[in-house]
């Protein structure tokens, strides 16, 4: 399969040729679990839309609507930029002097990178800290986990917007 098949085995490319990485998580091939939290969650804004508000009376259902509706355009946003943002170790992407002005990394420059460290897949050094995920076949700064439901990984770059998805869900 090539990059462009939203149709295959998300893990398959990743094991299976490696010059293949995933960029964002809008990028085919689409996790199941990506397709399933769409399908869920316009599914729950229709529901509540037409079936639940509608029991209430006015001075209720609007409040109510308003709420809700600002909950999910919270969540609709959060989640495309979580999504359109690519997670890669900053040596990788060749931005480290915006990363530690960013993320107010208080380690300076030549620490950081007196304490690289190998990837043996990616074959480069990359930060300390830094993790390769095989479901995006790349190394992520600050890696926490690959997010099957938005099919990317969560490291330093979304962290924060991560916790505010997830806040607000």
């Amino acid at each position: 399969g090539n990059g462009n098949d939203c149709r295959s085995d998300p893990g398959s490319m990743a094991d299976h040729d490696d010059t293949w990485r995933r960029k964002i998580g809008f990028e085919c091939p689409w996790h199941p679990q990506q397709i399933i939290s769409w399908v869920v969650f316009f599914g729950q804004s229709l529901l509540v839309y037409l079936f639940v508000l509608p029991q209430y009376t006015l001075p209720v259902a609007v409040p109510l609507g308003l709420i809700s509706f600002a909950a999910q355009s919270a969540v609709v946003i959060l989640a495309a930029i979580i999504m359109s943002t690519n997670p890669l170790d900053p040596l990788l992407a060749d931005d480290l002097d915006q990363y530690i002005a960013r993320y107010k990394i208080t380690t300076d420059k030549e620490t950081l990178l007196a304490n690289c460290v190998w990837c043996r897949h990616c074959k480069q050094d990359v930060l300390e800290g830094t993790k390769h995920c095989r479901m995006c076949n790349k190394c992520i700064g600050g890696f926490d986990h690959h997010c099957s439901w938005l099919n990317t990984c969560i490291g330093m770059r979304v962290y924060k917007l991560f916790l505010g998805l997830i806040s607000s869900v």
